[in-house]
């Protein structure tokens, strides 16, 4: 069974209950519940995750990106994390645009609509975005190349933002 790390914003709840309900028999995922990890910093946060080893080399995280993720620290931090190279590659990303994204089914992506570290890895290539699908055959597929994509295009991924101090308010 393929281990995800599902990352998404406490504002998608919804979404990521219906993730669960459609993928929870063909996936095994893994998250952070708001309230679980309380940290100050993103740094004691970014070491938790990877202490807990959430991420690993053999885990896709599957980013849920809804209207309010681009101002979200926890979603920058648990991107942060999946891109952390030191000692390993980095983790395979499937970013995911939810149906009440704005820029979800249009061909063009707005880097002010989705979180910045990511906008950075859409750039460099090492990372493409998704919009959201209902088909376990269809997020595997996406499974399966963002694996690829990590183990051959690992040197793109781009980590050198500086973490969110705090969320960014509306």
């Amino acid at each position: 069974m393929i281990d995800i790390f599902l990352a998404y914003d406490s504002s998608d709840e919804y979404w990521r209950i219906r993730f669960d309900d459609v993928f929870g028999q063909d996936f095994n995922c893994r998250l952070i519940s708001p309230g679980e990890m309380e940290s100050e910093t993103g740094e004691d946060f970014i070491r938790w995750i990877l202490e807990q080893d959430l991420l690993n080399e053999d885990t896709v995280m599957v980013a849920l990106i809804g209207p309010k993720t681009f101002a979200s620290k926890k979603m920058d931090w648990e991107l942060a994390a999946a891109l952390e190279k030191k000692g390993r590659r980095p983790t395979g990303i499937v970013p995911t645009r939810l149906p009440n994204h704005d820029d979800y089914q249009k061909k063009s992506v707005n880097p002010r609509r989705i979180p910045g570290r990511l906008a950075d890895n859409l750039k460099s290539g090492y990372v493409k975005i998704y919009d959201w699908t209902e088909s376990p055959k269809e997020l595997e597929k996406r499974i399966y190349a963002a694996l690829k994509e990590a183990r051959s295009l690992g040197m793109k991924a781009s980590n050198s933002r500086k973490l969110m101090a705090r969320d960014m308010f509306l």
